[in-house]
């Protein structure tokens, strides 16, 4: 019994060897070919990494100022024949080119390959002009105008509205020299443009101003209001009147409620109106949303308060 288990043993001792033989050579071979492997790959690590990377254009494109909207007067478009633009001719296509590399070129590369450096970092990637598929409104000459007219938010695509109707027209007859496959224009195809945007009865050219100055503005058409709520919020936080603590209670943020005061001028007209005023959303107006359960003497001595402090300061005022 004894000499078969040792037999048995030795059988088994003799099949872990030769296992072990087998994957040590199955070792130097795995061996080998990662050293070659790792040999090819630093090699070539340069040129599998070169599509991957951004183009330096980006770091000049993040320091490059962008320049602000030119101050444009508004004014009315003449109107446009659309058959001309069925066949444009070579001043059409000169106008349309030169209006492209200044308003598209950025983006989509001088050539329309999407290319810009400007659409480096855009994703999705700029309209690739010289492909025809997977256009978000189509290819065709009104779809295009359509996109220029509304741009498409989603795809980073701005409205170019702003610009004469001729002058759109001239870069999508531009555009559509990138590939001689665009769609055909028939004289139905611009007869339904022109009914849709009427380019031949003209058009109005809205003003422009850069948005800087736009800023400037709107700061400033503000600026007497905010210098209004902080002198009446200074007034009311100094007041320990039993009149002033009943409104700094009943309300959440004094300066919202102030600037709702101010600009709402309807509630000044008698103790209805405030209350009506106050009751509907208080609570984006700057009150409590407790405050449509004080009794009507506290309302009557919220809204001589607030018109004693508020009142005639905006009935003297202007702008607001």
């Amino acid at each position: 019994m004894e000499e078969k288990k040792q037999i048995n043993f030795q059988k088994i001792y003799d099949k872990v060897l030769e296992f072990l033989g087998f994957y040590g050579v199955v070792y130097i071979f795995v061996l080998i070919a990662l050293v070659v492997f790792g040999a090819i790959y630093v090699n070539k690590i340069k040129f599998l990494t070169s599509s991957t990377l951004i183009s330096p254009a980006i770091d000049s494109i993040a320091n490059t100022k962008i320049e602000d909207l030119q101050m444009k007067k508004g004014s009315l478009s003449p109107p446009v024949d659309v058959s001309l633009y069925i066949n444009p001719s070579q001043e059409i296509l000169d106008k349309g080119k030169e209006i492209y590399n200044v308003q598209c070129a950025s983006c989509h590369g001088e050539d329309g390959q999407g290319n810009g450096p400007a659409g480096a970092t855009l994703n999705p990637p700029p309209r690739n002009f010289h492909d025809l598929n997977g256009w978000t409104n189509g290819p065709e000459f009104d779809r295009m105008y359509l996109t220029l007219q509304d741009g498409i938010l989603k795809n980073g695509m701005a409205s170019y509205s702003n610009l004469p109707p001729e002058e759109r027209l001239a870069m999508i007859s531009y555009i559509r020299t990138f590939n001689e496959n665009y769609p055909e224009i028939t004289e139905s195809d611009m007869q339904t443009l022109d009914a849709t945007y009427s380019l031949s009865a003209g058009s109005v050219t809205p003003n422009q101003i850069p948005v800087s100055l736009a800023m400037e503005k709107l700061i400033e058409e503000y600026k007497p209001t905010e210098e209004k709520v902080d002198a009446i919020n200074l007034k009311i936080s100094s007041d320990n009147s039993p009149q002033a603590l009943s409104f700094k209670n009943l309300t959440t943020d004094i300066k919202r409620a102030l600037r709702s005061l101010l600009s709402n001028p309807g509630w000044n007209e008698n103790q209805n109106a405030f209350v009506n005023f106050i009751i509907t959303d208080p609570v984006q107006k700057g009150f409590k949303a407790g405050v449509s359960e004080i009794s009507n003497e506290q309302w009557t001595e919220l809204f001589n308060y607030v018109q004693s402090v508020i009142g005639q300061t905006q009935t003297g005022s202007s702008g607001i």
